[in-house]
């Protein structure tokens, strides 16, 4: 009996650290605003909080398995990679980095003229300002 008191106490310990498994988006625009990751893991708790890097993020938790926190605008300004984790007061998890990319518009641009001015098209890029015919 002392034996299986034991081995269920070691496991209540083991599983409070949490354990982070998937965040998504996998990927952020630089200069996005209102970027809310939904988090997929294990062991996380009420106090469970995640993490850009090493700043704590407002964080909604929903049941052992999921959370969704906000990312501050400033923190996917620009380009680079963002370290998400999950931490509460027995531990940190591991850790997913999410790429801060630029926005493809901008490479795309030149192409759309191409091809616009090729089929003889009016067309609007949305984001650009752009209007050709």
């Amino acid at each position: 009996m002392l034996a299986f008191c034991f081995l269920s106490w070691v496991d209540v310990i083991w599983a409070a650290v949490p354990t982070l498994e998937k965040v998504t988006p996998e990927t952020v625009v630089a200069g996005s605003e209102g970027v809310f990751l939904a988090i997929q893991g294990t062991g996380i708790d009420a106090n469970t909080v995640v993490t850009w890097g090493v700043t704590s993020l407002s964080t909604t938790v929903y049941g052992s398995s999921a959370a969704v926190a906000v990312v501050p605008d400033g923190l996917v300004a620009s380009v680079g990679i963002g370290a998400v984790s999950l931490e509460n007061p027995d531990g940190s998890s591991n850790t997913i980095g999410v790429p801060v990319v630029e926005s493809l518009a901008k490479e795309l641009e030149p192409v759309l003229y191409v091809i616009a001015g090729l089929l003889g098209a009016s067309a609007f890029i949305w984001g650009m300002g752009q209007r050709w015919s």
